[in-house]
């Protein structure tokens, strides 16, 4: 009897060791997380194939500026925590001899579990007269929110709301947002006697429409000799989207 009784208990302690031993065993390292973020929405209000053209009409010189895109590609950027999506494009304005094209970071986008990372579009505006560096469309990871903005330094860029419908010269346009940029020279400058009047930085706000793009940009100058504002609007007058 007596070694029938130390056999069950030799048995039930090397269960109970096993099991000890089981639960001391270290957890098996986590897979790092990667995070994904794709264009979204931002690509319904920015790509375009090349060839598609705007012309803008400025209310109050009724100037024309002609833009046609030349190229236009979406590159995945792979990172060890992350894999994101850029648009990079270039338009050029016939009118004003100006490119527009957005460019690469200067750094890698960042996460950690304590803080949101979202996507930004940056753009970069060069040519005669003009140069800028303006974030003028961006989607962030939390969705569209008027309280934060994107961009920095001296020319942040804020969301400033979404319009069901917008009329530009006679036409309507749906499911339009809004973006103002503040303290920029990439402006497009106007050519007329009262351009050397004109305070070089100043604020613009951004209508784009989906499927369209840009249908209309305040410009919120002054004119310093007259030292009164002159704020202009280039409005839509026409446009092709390439299919």
């Amino acid at each position: 009897m007596f070694m029938k009784r130390l056999k069950n208990f030799i048995v039930a302690f090397t269960i109970l060791a096993l099991l000890g031993l089981g639960a001391c065993k270290p957890e098996k390292p986590k897979d790092p997380i990667t995070i994904t973020y794709k264009l979204g929405e931002v690509k319904d209000y920015m790509y375009f194939k090349p060839g598609s053209y705007w012309i803008y009409e400025c209310d109050s010189t009724l100037e024309l500026d002609s833009q046609v895109m030349i190229s236009i590609d979406t590159p995945w950027f792979h990172k060890s925590y992350i894999d994101y999506q850029l648009l990079i494009y270039e338009k050029f304005s016939f009118s004003f001899k100006t490119s527009f094209k957005t460019y690469y970071p200067t750094f890698d986008a960042k996460y950690c579990e304590s803080c949101e990372r979202g996507f930004g579009n940056v753009l970069n505006i060069s040519g005669p007269n003009i140069s800028g560096t303006d974030c003028v469309f961006y989607r962030m990871s939390w969705g569209f929110d008027s309280t934060r903005n994107g961009g920095g330094g001296s020319s942040p860029t804020y969301y400033k709301g979404y319009l069901d419908s917008l009329q530009v010269l006679g036409s309507w346009y749906k499911d339009v947002r809004v973006f103002k940029v503040q303290g920029t020279t990439g402006w497009t400058k106007l050519n007329i006697w009262r351009l050397d009047n004109l305070i070089r930085s100043t604020s613009m706000q951004y209508y784009w429409a989906k499927g369209i793009g840009i249908v209309k940009i305040m410009v919120f100058t002054f004119d310093g000799v007259k030292n009164e504002p002159f704020t202009h609007n280039w409005n839509l007058k026409r446009y092709r989207i390439n299919q």
